[in-house]
């Protein structure tokens, strides 16, 4: 937050202030248009999984999920430790599913750093709102593609 401040010559407060107020902004505003709350219709379920299988030679996939660390230092020294990731630099991270044209289905974000894929997949609310009309996420035998170390819980072989 100094940093940033520094470069736009704000105070930190002023700099958090505008940060929370740009996630709220994502959060209430771009989320509903972006990310639905609901399955995609069987056309749309039919051309994400098309595009997958042309892109990646890979039938019935009808969305992916990875994981990512994004840089955060938490400001409480005693939670330093829970946030410290497995490559040793402390961090947050961010469980995304997306569909084969980019584009976000749902997120799950703000876990420490030392979680992996597999704690927040077991986790995961959106994979058990998947569970609960799995055919209408992913269709006929659809799948969702992820690495090696990120299980599906035995769910979606």
């Amino acid at each position: 937050m100094q940093a940033v401040g520094d470069a736009g010559h704000i105070g930190c407060s002023t700099v958090r202030k505008d940060l929370d107020e740009f996630v709220e902004g994502v959060i209430n505003v771009l989320n509903p248009i972006y990310k639905s709350s609901k399955p995609p219709t069987a056309e749309r379920l039919m051309a994400i999984r098309q595009q997958f299988a042309s892109r990646r030679g890979i039938a019935n996939v009808a969305m992916a999920v990875d994981g990512s660390h994004i840089p955060y230092v938490p400001q409480i020294e005693k939670f330093r430790n829970e946030y410290k990731n497995y490559k040793g630099w402390m961090s947050v991270l961010v469980l995304a599913f997306v569909n084969s044209f980019h584009l976000f289905v749902e997120a799950d974000v703000g876990y420490p750093g030392k979680s992996g894929d597999n704690s927040v997949l077991g986790q995961s609310r959106f994979l058990e709102k998947i569970n609960l009309a799995r055919k209408d996420w992913l269709g006929e035998d659809g799948v969702i593609a992820a690495d090696g170390g990120a299980p599906d819980r035995g769910t979606f072989s």
